[in-house]
């Protein structure tokens, strides 16, 4: 079966170490014509490519809670109903306006205590 690219673009930032967000560049091949959530994008990039990688493994999967949500392409939006496919290039961070980044794509939401903030932080497609 035929191979595709996907290019993800993911900021990073730890904040022990660096002083400002930098972005990596990862090319993941997928199968021609095989969407797969922006989730299981990052999983795929943070078990097959790069350990160090840090984002939420959340089990929701059904885009009702907000522990995956990530700036994807300039939107807070669920990375785990957000679809990528092959041929698509996508920018990913953080979740804007939110709270402080505590690693790469991780979010300390404890800072946002109002569950009804959060969700108005995410924006439609």
């Amino acid at each position: 079966m035929k191979k595709n690219v996907i290019t993800a673009k993911i900021q990073r930032f730890n904040r022990k170490v660096d002083k400002v967000p930098w972005y990596q560049e990862y090319k993941i091949e997928v199968e021609d014509r095989k969407s797969m959530s922006v989730l299981e994008l990052v999983k795929h990039i943070h078990d097959k490519i790069d350990r160090t990688l840090a984002y939420r493994n959340v089990r929701c999967h059904i885009g009702v809670c907000t522990a995956c949500l990530m700036n994807i392409n300039g939107k807070n939006l669920r990375a785990c109903s957000t679809t990528v496919s092959p041929g698509d290039e996508l920018t990913i961070g953080p979740a804007k306006r939110t709270g402080p980044v505590v690693r790469d794509l991780v979010i300390d939401f404890g800072m946002m205590r109002d569950q009804e903030a959060i969700d108005e932080s995410i924006e439609k497609r």
